[in-house]
C-alpha cells in the first residue's frame, strides 16, 4: 500500500461527511478493485475499521477521523488548505468573541487562508448573520474588528457557533489545526463531566459528552478574556437553590476567573443538553407534571387511544421537556438533524403532537421549535409502536448517540420487526459495557465490538427496514451454534419427565415459528389504512338534535356489530360530559370509548351534518367521526390520515360540501 495513496484518501474522506464509491474513483483515478483493496488495507493497517460503507455511502466517523489525524497529519503540514465560505464565517465569529489580541483585516485573512478582499466579502455576510441576534460589528485602527451587544446574546451566539462547527466534517479538527483549543483541558473537562453525571443522576448523550467540553472551554475562554459583570434573567426556576447547581459548581473549581453569572450560565449548558436518563427535576412545582398529563390527555383523545405503562411514558416525556424548558430560557434551538426526514416519513403524527403541544407552550410562553416537537413525536410515536412483550431466545441492545426520542423510536420499531428478540433496551454507546451477556447489538454508529453487530440508520424507512430484516435473519438462520445454545438454555427448567410435554411443544414453536422471516408485506399489514365503502359513510341533510346525535352516529357500527348497547351506553356518558377532549378538528368530533367497553371489531362512520349542531359551549359540530377502536391500537394509522384531512381547510371544505357518498369515499381513501 502507498503511503502517499493512504494519505490522500484518508485526507479527502476527512473533509467529507460521506461520499460514493465512484466518487473516490473518480477523484484518485483508480479502478472499483484497486479502490476498494486500498480501503480494506487502510482499516487493516489500523487494526479495526475507520472507513466505513453502507447504502448511502463510504465515510468516516468523527471518531476514527481524529484517530487518523492524531496518528498520520498531527504535528505535520496542515491538513487543511482552504475553507469553504461557511467554515470561514464560524471560525471568524468564534475567533472574535474569544480573542483579546488584535484582529486586522490582515489577521483574518491569514486566519483563514484567503485574500483581503474574500474577508471583506465575509464579513458583509456575517454582520447580517450577527444582526439577527442584536449584534454589531465594528471596526477600528487601534481595535480591529469588534463584536458588540448583550453579554447574553453574544454567548449565546456563541455556543451556536461551536456547535455549528463541530457538527461540520471535521469540526474538531479544525479547533485542533487552528489552536483553538487545548487538548488536555477538554480531556480534564469531559473527566469532570462524567463524575457530575454520577453525582446528580443523568446520563448526557454520546454526542453532549464529546461537544459539550468543547463548549463549556470556549465559554470559559470568552469570560477570562472578557471580564465584566452581567446578568441574565432566569429568575422563574431558582437554578442556583437547586441540588444539581452547587455540583455543576464544582466542576469549575480552579477557574477563579469565572464569576457567578458565568457559572449559573455553564450550568445551563449542561441542564439544556439532551440526556439518555436523568434523575433530577426541573422544578419542585407541579407544572411540568400537569402540563404532561394533559399534553398526554390530548394525545389519547386525537388518536382514541389508552397508553400502556403510562408514568413510564410521563417519565420519558419529562426527561425531553426539562432540558427544553432550559434551552427555551437561554434562547437555544436544539440540533436535531432528523428533522426533515422524520416530517416526511411521519408527517400525519408530527400535525397531532403539533396540536397538543400547547400546555408546554404556554409555560415557556412561546412556540416550541420544530426540533423540539419532532423529538415529542418521536417519544410518542414510539409508545403507539409498543408490542406486547412475548418470549424471546435472544437478547439484543440499541446503541444510538442521540438523545432519548431518537433511540426510544428506533427501539420501538425494532421490537416490531423481530419479536423473536428480546430487546434489552436503547443506551448510549458508552454504555455499552454494561451489556455483555447480549447475541446482538443494534447499533446506529460503528463500534468494536465480538457480537454480530447491525447498523442501522436512527429512523428506518421501508428499504432499511428490507435489508435490516435479511441480515438479521441470516444470521440467526446460519449460526446453528447459537440456536442450540438457546435451545438448551431454554428447555433446561423443563428437562424433568413430567414436563416431557411443554419441552415438546417448546421445541415445536422455536421451528415452526421463532424463526420465520416476516416479510415485508406483514410489516406493511401492520400500518394498512382502514377501507371505508358506502356504508361507512353517512350524509344528514335533516337537523339532528344534540341528545340524539351519539345514538344516530353509532347506530351503523352497531348494525354491523362491531359494538354492544353497553358501548353505546358508555359513549354517551363519556361524549356528553367531556364533548370538549373529543375535538380533532374544527367542527370535527370524535365519539368513542375503550375497546373493554363493548368493541367486536374495529371500525369507523364518517357522519356529515349539513346542518350543523349548536353545541352547548356556542361551537357547531358538523362532521362526526365514530369509531370501535381497536385493542391492539390498529385504528391509529387510519385516525392520524383523517385528523390530517380534517384539519386541512380545502379538504374539509370539499368533503363537507360534497353530496356524493362515492366522491367522499374516494378522498378518504386516497
Amino acid at each position: 500500500m502507498s503511503i502517499t495513496a493512504r494519505d490522500n484518501l484518508i485526507k479527502y474522506l476527512i473533509r467529507k461527511k460521506k461520499v460514493s464509491l465512484n466518487d473516490l474513483m473518480l477523484k484518485f483515478g483508480m479502478s472499483k478493485v484497486v479502490t476498494i483493496d486500498l480501503i480494506n488495507e487502510i482499516n487493516k493497517s489500523f487494526k479495526s475499521d475507520i472507513i466505513f460503507s453502507n447504502q448511502q455511502g463510504i465515510y468516516m466517523t468523527e471518531q476514527s477521523k481524529m484517530i487518523c489525524y492524531n496518528q498520520i497529519f498531527r504535528g505535520k503540514a496542515p491538513l487543511f488548505d482552504c475553507f469553504e465560505s461557511d467554515e470561514r464565517y464560524v471560525l471568524i465569529i468564534i475567533k472574535l468573541l474569544v480573542d483579546q489580541e488584535f484582529s486586522s483585516l490582515q489577521k483574518l485573512a491569514d486566519f483563514c487562508l484567503v485574500s483581503r478582499n474574500t474577508i471583506l466579502n465575509d464579513m458583509k455576510v456575517i454582520k447580517k448573520i450577527l444582526g439577527l441576534k442584536g449584534l454589531s460589528v465594528s471596526y477600528s485602527r487601534k481595535e480591529g474588528y469588534l463584536i458588540s451587544g448583550s453579554e447574553f446574546n453574544i454567548r449565546n451566539k456563541l455556543v451556536t457557533m461551536v456547535k455549528q462547527l463541530l457538527n461540520m466534517p471535521a469540526g474538531k479538527i479544525i479547533l485542533n489545526e487552528k489552536q483553538m483549543v487545548n487538548g488536555e483541558e477538554i480531556f480534564r473537562l469531559r473527566k469532570r463531566l462524567e463524575k457530575v453525571e454520577s453525582r446528580i443522576g443523568i446520563t448526557l448523550t454520546d454526542e453532549q459528552l464529546e461537544d459539550l467540553p468543547y463548549i463549556l472551554q470556549f465559554i470559559i475562554k470568552r469570560a477570562s478574556h472578557f471580564q465584566q459583570n452581567w446578568t441574565f434573567q432566569i429568575a422563574k426556576y431558582d437554578i442556583q437553590n437547586t441540588i444539581e447547581f452547587p455540583e455543576i459548581k464544582g466542576m469549575f473549581w480552579d477557574y477563579n476567573s469565572l464569576k457567578e453569572s458565568d457559572l449559573l450560565y455553564l450550568s445551563l449548558q449542561i441542564l439544556s443538553s439532551n440526556m439518555v436518563e436523568s434523575a433530577f427535576r426541573i422544578s419542585e412545582g407541579d407544572e411540568i407534571s400537569l402540563a404532561t398529563d394533559q399534553f398526554m390527555d390530548h394525545i389519547e383523545a386525537y388518536l382514541a387511544i389508552q397508553f400502556t405503562q403510562k408514568n413510564d411514558l410521563k417519565e420519558k416525556l419529562i426527561l425531553h421537556v426539562g432540558p427544553a424548558i432550559y434551552r427555551s430560557l437561554i434562547g437555544f434551538k436544539i440540533n436535531n438533524p432528523l428533522v426533515d426526514e422524520f416530517i416526511e416519513q411521519y408527517e400525519d403524527i408530527y400535525n397531532i403532537v403539533l396540536k397538543a403541544v400547547e400546555p408546554y407552550e404556554k409555560i415557556i410562553q412561546s412556540k416550541l421549535s420544530q426540533e423540539e416537537v419532532v423529538y415529542l413525536s418521536m417519544i410518542v410515536l414510539s409508545w403507539v409502536l409498543k408490542t406486547e412483550e412475548a418470549e424471546s431466545l435472544f437478547k439484543a441492545v440499541v446503541l444510538c448517540q442521540s438523545g432519548t426520542s431518537v433511540s426510544k423510536l428506533l427501539l420501538s420499531s425494532l421490537k416490531q420487526m423481530f419479536k423473536e428478540i428480546d430487546f434489552v433496551g436503547a443506551f448510549a454507546v458508552r454504555q455499552y459495557c454494561e451489556f455483555e451477556e447480549v447475541d446482538f447489538v443494534f447499533t446506529t454508529v460503528p463500534i468494536e465490538t465480538q457480537k454480530p453487530t447491525f447498523l442501522v440508520p436512527s429512523l428506518l424507512d421501508k428499504d432499511s427496514r428490507k435489508t435490516l430484516i435479511q441480515q438479521v435473519y441470516q444470521e440467526i438462520q446460519g449460526n446453528n451454534k447459537r440456536i442450540t445454545q438457546k435451545l438448551l438454555s431454554s428447555i433446561e427448567e423443563f428437562i424433568p419427565r413430567e414436563n416431557l410435554k411443554k419441552v415438546s411443544d417448546r421445541i415445536t414453536d422455536i421451528f415452526q415459528h421463532q424463526f420465520r422471516k416476516p416479510s415485508i408485506s406483514d410489516l406493511e399489514k401492520e400500518t394498512d389504512q382502514f377501507i371505508f365503502t358506502h356504508e361507512h359513510i353517512s350524509i344528514f341533510t335533516r337537523l339532528i338534535e344534540w341528545d340524539d346525535l351519539v345514538d344516530y352516529a353509532l347506530e351503523p357500527l352497531l348494525r354491523r356489530g362491531s359494538i354492544t348497547e353497553q358501548y353505546v351506553k358508555v359513549v354517551k356518558d363519556i361524549f356528553y360530559s367531556k364533548y370538549d377532549n373529543m375535538l380533532i378538528a374544527r367542527d370535527v368530533y370524535l365519539p368513542h370509548a375503550s375497546p373493554e367497553y363493548g368493541v367486536n371489531q374495529m371500525d369507523f362512520q364518517i357522519i356529515i351534518l349539513k346542518q350543523p349542531i349548536h353545541m352547548p359551549n356556542g361551537d357547531d359540530l358538523k362532521v362526526v367521526v365514530t369509531l370501535a377502536p381497536d385493542v391492539d391500537n390498529k385504528h391509529v394509522s387510519t385516525l392520524i390520515k383523517l385528523n390530517t384531512l380534517f384539519n386541512d381547510d380545502n379538504v374539509f371544505a370539499q368533503i363537507y360540501q360534497e353530496k356524493d357518498i362515492g366522491a367522499i369515499q374516494a378522498v378518504l381513501n386516497n
